[in-house]
């Protein structure tokens, strides 16, 4: 399988990042685009078809940055990942 298995601690990191007070959505979704234009097009689409449009873009966003965070965690061995904002290894 090519898709990373995501670990409790990237996610539980990413949920940190979510929820934190710098998070701007708008920015992630540029930066997606910017990287993966169909998968901004598919999650816009489908967000246009359902009763729930936010909740859609956001579920999206989320496992996108999930499998790209677990990716970067194991490319980077983990270290750089999992440390607070603003900390370095």
């Amino acid at each position: 399988m090519l898709l990373p298995i995501v670990t409790e601690e990237v996610g539980l990191a990413l949920q940190r990042e979510l929820l934190g007070e710098e998070f701007n959505l708008v920015a992630v979704l540029q930066e997606i685009q910017e990287e993966n234009p169909c998968i901004v097009n598919f999650i816009s689409n489908f967000a246009v078809q359902t009763g729930s449009p936010e909740e859609v873009v956001w579920c999206g966003m989320a496992v996108y940055l999930l499998l790209k965070k677990q990716s970067e965690a194991e490319r980077n061995g983990f270290q750089s990942f999992l440390l607070p904002s603003g900390a370095s290894a």
